[in-house]
């Protein structure tokens, strides 16, 4: 997994929240701002959660539904 910025990932990245230790697919950031939370979805569905910026690594290999 590569670290990303503290900008927010692009709509429908796969994500793993390292603060919760959740994987999770972006939906956005909470505010337009780069500092905002990001809100995750879990991957095969369910209750979305927000998550700080800076916690969030990408997941190689792993698309949105696979």
């Amino acid at each position: 997994m590569s670290k990303i910025s503290d900008r927010h990932p692009e709509v429908g990245t796969r994500v793993q929240d390292t603060e919760r230790d959740r994987e999770g697919v972006v939906m956005g950031p909470l505010f337009p701002t780069d500092t905002s939370p990001v809100m995750l979805r879990p991957v095969g569905g369910g209750k979305e959660w927000q998550a700080a910026p800076g916690n969030l690594r990408i997941v190689e290999g792993k698309s949105h539904g696979a």
